[in-house]
């Protein structure tokens, strides 16, 4: 996967991954972290995306596994 040619596409997916399997591995943070980082800014839809990540793992629905 090519995270810096489509940053926004790379953040979907990685969400819709995080949020389907229900756990946030230390590969996906670090995929997430290298879209994130390579972005001048987030766009709203891509901060609501963040959010729900965010959210799952407050609410315990997402787990951070090794």
């Amino acid at each position: 996967m090519s995270i810096h040619s489509n940053s926004h596409s790379a953040i979907e997916s990685l969400v819709d991954q995080i949020i389907s399997s229900y756990k946030l591995t230390r590969a996906d943070q670090q995929m997430l972290m290298n879209a994130l980082l390579s972005k001048q800014s987030l766009n709203p839809t891509e901060q609501s995306l963040i959010n729900q990540v965010f959210d799952g793992i407050k609410r315990g629905l997402v787990r951070v596994i090794d």
